[in-house]
């Protein structure tokens, strides 16, 4: 009778390398860290019309430590070449060793001022913003606008016409004729129920343990409320060994530190408005997903599944944002919009590069629409909030940058709505791809990761752990 030997039990293949990248690795956003103090001066100065663009400032960057980094990276590359016997396992390590050498060149750029270059290795770790991408978001945008333009409400009317004017024309934007012609549609309603249902049942454990703090619909959760209810959910999935803390950086966005096992909920959050179904999606995307899945791969017998095949992030962000969608059942729209269109319009997809004002005029008229329409605020809650939304979408877009080279950004952001497409069309071509997602950190979409993996007997080995054969 044929046994099945736990991945748990065996010897990873690659503990001696995962032990050294490791020392070698970048902890996400601190060395682009932001003085808060100081860019709240800058945001103020921005705000009141006294400065075109903020100086954005990188003290933490150590140029010695950085070249240190980068030369033992080539040293261990060449010795991985040398001693490593699977040719799997080898490849894998070559692609994310050139990406750790990319990661910290980009932050020498920084250093440099060379915002061009920084652009161009960060385009070759998240590659560029999609241009069919780019111009469904902007003609969907557009049909709604048109249709507010007409609107009985006075300022949705009147916001919709002040962004019309600032959106690019569809037909700037010059889309290769070598380029694969593909369409990009919402996924039925058969596809979207199948994601619903087991989104619900593999993360049953952890929404359940959210249900428990659910109040009244219009209760905004705090940042401390939202600390407690993580906590919960990491001890709901076993995650040992992960904290959960409150920051008081000038950042305002939740991280989830996968070197440290930390996630970080920043005080400033108080300017976000957190109800009930915005946490239990919250939970579902960190904890379900980003949490979750180093959580799983600590059995497998891949030890760089723990912390990322190269380019991971783009499938892991499309699970994570499918998850924030089905755990709430609610898809109307590809995820990521935010960050895709202000990517899209600082590098210039529509042949115009722009600068950090130029983007925040864009996102800011966008966000008071949005807040006025989809959100139902006040227009003077809607136009403080906008301002305070574009803010910290723009300054992502320019992290790593000056900020005032025109083109030159940050493509990270591109991840969220590029991966969410790929995740649904993924589940819309096959959903038994789903069964995979909690496998470790890889990419779904990415053959040549799940050729890799399947070369070393993971994905079938899991797919058998699970009953399924």
């Amino acid at each position: 009778m044929e046994t099945y030997t736990p991945h748990q039990e065996q010897e990873p293949l690659d503990s001696k390398w995962h032990k050294e990248l490791q020392k070698l690795d970048i902890v996400d956003g601190n060395y682009l860290a932001l003085d808060k103090e100081y860019m709240l001066q800058q945001k103020e100065a921005f705000f009141d019309g006294t400065i075109v663009n903020p100086e954005l400032k990188y003290p933490k960057i150590d140029t010695g430590k950085c070249m240190k980094k980068i030369i033992a990276l080539f040293d261990l590359k060449d010795r991985i070449k040398k001693e490593e016997t699977n040719e799997a396992v080898k490849a894998l390590y070559i692609f994310i060793i050139n990406e750790k050498i990319v990661t910290w060149s980009m932050l020498l750029e920084t250093a440099e001022n060379n915002g061009r270059m920084y652009t161009r290795y960060s385009s070759f770790v998240n590659g560029i913003p999609d241009r069919q991408i780019f111009t469904y978001t902007i003609r969907t945008l557009r049909e709604k606008i048109e249709q507010d333009k007409e609107s009985e409400n006075e300022e949705i009317k009147l916001a919709a016409s002040q962004l019309a004017k600032l959106l690019p024309q569809v037909e700037d934007i010059k889309i290769p004729e070598s380029s694969d012609k593909k369409e990009i549609k919402q996924p039925d309603e058969q596809t979207k129920e199948v994601a619903i249902s087991h989104t619900q049942t593999t993360l049953k454990k952890l929404l359940d343990t959210v249900d428990d703090f659910k109040k009244e619909e219009s209760h905004n959760y705090t940042p401390e409320e939202i600390k407690t209810v993580f906590e919960a959910a990491l001890l709901s999935i076993e995650a040992e060994g992960w904290t959960v803390i409150l920051t008081d950086g000038a950042s305002r966005t939740i991280n989830v530190d996968q070197k440290r096992k930390k996630i970080t909920v920043p005080k400033g959050r108080k300017y976000r408005i957190t109800l009930f179904e915005k946490l239990k999606s919250l939970v579902a995307h960190e904890i379900g997903t980003h949490v979750q899945r180093r959580v799983k791969a600590q059995r497998s017998k891949l030890l760089l599944l723990e912390t990322g095949l190269d380019r991971y992030l783009k499938g892991e962000e499309g699970v994570a944002t499918m998850r924030d969608q089905t755990s709430i059942k609610k898809i109307d729209d590809f995820a990521g919009l935010d960050g895709h269109l202000a990517v899209s319009l600082a590098y210039g997809l529509d042949g115009k590069p722009r600068d950090f004002r130029e983007v925040y005029t864009i996102l800011e008229r966008y966000k008071y629409y949005d807040n006025l329409k989809n959100k139902k605020m006040s227009k003077e809650q809607a136009r403080e909030q906008a301002k305070e939304e574009a803010w910290d979408r723009v300054i992502r877009t320019f992290k790593g940058t000056d900020g005032k080279t025109k083109g030159a950004c940050n493509t990270t952001t591109i991840i969220y709505r590029e991966g969410n497409i790929e995740t649904w069309n993924l589940i819309s071509e096959n959903n038994k791809t789903m069964l995979t997602f909690n496998i470790g950190k890889f990419d779904p979409s990415s053959d040549r990761h799940i050729m890799a993996l399947m070369q070393l007997g993971i994905i079938d080995e899991d797919l058998k752990e699970l009953g399924i054969t």
